[in-house]
């Protein structure tokens, strides 16, 4: 059972958490790919962060909470709920 608090690291073993793994990792390697001769450490300490950060922590810079909330119930094997609760509106 995956909550707020787990990390990607705790669902490494599962093909959703290898998926996601992926796909936040690149998302990451994008917004800090700046070139130069720290490329490959810059973007060894990305690859952790993305593994071993909380899923709330994804939640950051006006990010809304849905987005972490989302990705746990995919990691949960709920993929309709997470797609449900990606597309409402945010309570303002």
């Amino acid at each position: 059972m995956y909550d707020l608090n787990s990390t990607l690291w705790d669902a490494r073993k599962r093909i959703r958490g290898k998926l996601l793994a992926v796909i936040l990792g690149r998302a990451a390697r994008k917004r800090t790919s700046a070139g130069g001769e720290f490329q490959e450490a810059n973007d060894r300490i990305v690859q952790a962060s993305v593994m071993d950060a909380p899923l709330r922590s994804y939640a950051v810079d006006g990010a809304p909470m849905k987005f972490p909330e989302a990705i746990a119930l995919f990691l949960n094997s709920k993929i309709f709920k997470a797609i449900r609760k990606l597309l409402e509106k945010d309570k303002a």
